[in-house]
């Protein structure tokens, strides 16, 4: 003989709970599975991997883009210019960059975007005596060092 009955779960981040009824709305059976609770240490691994994975995907992103943006006005994406992109980023704060050198110029941004924390062993020990600095200060330092050059235009 068939009988009828219906299931119901819920499904939450630390456990599952179940519940079977049938037609006359009597319980069958119901109860709960807890998990463990998660490790910190592989919360952290698994957060570090997704964070890579994520950075990975907008690289990749950000170089289709600008591929696409450099075809749709008909400038070749592919380095043609044996200059250092260095010299032409300072080059195009002052003047005007040829296509070529733009495309290159802008692919090294591009490449190398975001501050990168910096230990303290290539500081002079009066700027720093910590083995490494923060975003803030790698700024405030980077911004000195381009005034001393005579490089920042104000």
């Amino acid at each position: 003989m068939k009988e009828d009955y219906s299931i119901g779960l819920d499904i939450g981040v630390g456990s599952v709970g179940f519940g079977v009824i049938d037609d006359q709305q009597n319980i069958i059976e119901a109860g709960t599975r807890l998990f463990p609770e998660a490790d910190v240490s592989n919360n952290e691994g698994r957060r570090s991997k997704r964070s890579a994975r994520r950075l990975k995907r907008r690289r990749k992103h950000r170089k289709e883009r600008l591929m696409d943006l450099l075809s749709s006005h008909d400038i070749s994406p592919h380095q043609t210019s044996n200059v250092s992109p260095y010299i032409l980023r300072v080059k195009g704060l002052s003047e005007k960059l040829s296509e070529d050198e733009l495309a290159t110029a802008l692919f090294h941004l591009i490449k190398r975007r975001g501050v990168h924390n910096v230990t303290g062993s290539s500081l002079d020990d009066e700027e720093t005596n910590d083995e490494s600095i923060s975003t803030k200060e790698q700024l405030q330092l980077n911004e000195r060092k381009l005034r001393d050059k005579s490089l920042v235009m104000h």
